[in-house]
Order: structure tokens, then sequence, then C-alpha cells
């Protein structure tokens, strides 16, 4: 008997397939944590927040709140957003999104 797979005539013209969405995702994810990088606040020398003493940080922090506050949003988020989607190019996965375990400290 011969069992051939019978394949979905459709899959192959679909445009989001699981790798080009994690292409695509991870491509965006990049974008934006650079973008976020050029987000963080800087003191009147044009330093960057981290490259400063702890004490400046906070008068950079304290002059640039909300700056600061969208930087940091968006650096913790596209890390969250590439923890939770595995790639599809692995070869132990096929692009599901996965469930991380919580921290033993929760």
């Amino acid at each position: 008997m011969n069992r051939e797979k019978k394949e979905n005539p459709m899959a192959k013209y679909a445009f989001w397939t699981r790798r080009r969405l994690t292409g695509i995702t991870l491509m965006v994810g990049c974008f934006l944590f650079l973008g976020a990088l050029g987000l963080i606040p800087r003191d009147a020398q044009g330093n960057f927040m981290v490259n400063l003493p702890l004490r400046e940080q906070l008068l950079v922090i304290a002059a640039q709140t909300s700056l600061f506050q969208w930087s940091f949003s968006v650096i913790i988020s596209v890390g969250s957003l590439s923890r939770f989607w595995d790639s599809p190019c692995s070869p132990c996965c096929s692009g599901t999104l996965l469930i991380a375990p919580s921290p033993p400290w929760l």
C-alpha cells in the first residue's frame, strides 16, 4: 500500500508560513530593540545613562523620566517577545509559542 501524506495544495501558497512569521517577528524585534537603545536618556554632555556613576544616572532619570520609561519598556517587551517565540529553524521545534516556566523565587 502506498501511504503518502496528502499535502494541502493551498499551504504552499500561503504568505504567513511559520518560518516567515518567525523571521518577520525577529526582525521587528531587532529594530525595536535598537530603537529603544537609541532612546536611552543621556546627560548634558551626550553620555548614555548606563555609562554614568549611580548618582548621575539617577539625576538623568529624574530629568528625563518619560524617555527612560519608554526606552526600558520597549527593551523589556522585546526581550520577552524573543524569549517566548521559538524559531522553526531549530531542529527540535516547529515554531510554536512557548510558555516559559515561572522563576523559582515566585
